[in-house]
């Protein structure tokens, strides 16, 4: 599946690669492509490792390597998010600024390679209904074969 090298990857569902040791994540960063574009309706729902997951695969490396993300970006943020947890109105302060600083500087980090619209953005009544096509590829036909690509977990 993976020698050909692909002009682009375009992943509908990219949820389905928020976690950064699934199998189907491990996968889909190894093709090798130029372009690389994700799209989800739920990018992030717990933890922003799961946004790293995604970084990582449409542009390998910008933010770091997972622990070094986690370390300068994911904890601060998260632990200054608790700001009831400390019982120092100084502790929690420092912290607070610091999960601000750390959050300023992710934002200018990703926010080029971002695209974000909302319902209320989208044209709902005017688009055309949805509509799906399957078609079975078969094994027999080799050229077919190689132009579609099967990835764990999927078909």
């Amino acid at each position: 599946m993976l020698p050909p090298r692909w002009g682009v990857a375009v992943l509908d569902e990219g949820h389905k690669i928020r976690n950064p040791d699934a199998d189907i994540t491990l996968a889909a960063k190894q093709l090798q492509t130029v372009h690389r574009l994700v799209l989800s309706g739920s990018p992030i729902q717990n933890r922003l490792q799961e946004m790293w997951s995604l970084f990582d695969f449409i542009f390998p490396g910008k933010l770091g390597t997972l622990p070094v993300f986690t370390a300068q970006f994911a904890i601060p943020i998260t632990v200054g998010g608790y700001v009831n947890a400390s019982t120092l109105q100084a502790r929690r302060g420092m912290l607070v600024q610091a999960a601000y600083r750390c959050a300023v500087v992710l934002r200018d980090l990703i926010s080029p390679y971002l695209l974000r619209r909302l319902k209320k953005d989208v044209l709902g009544d005017s688009l055309p209904q949805k509509t799906e096509q399957a078609r079975p590829v078969l094994r027999a036909d080799r050229g077919a074969a190689r132009a579609v690509p099967r990835l764990p977990g999927v078909w």
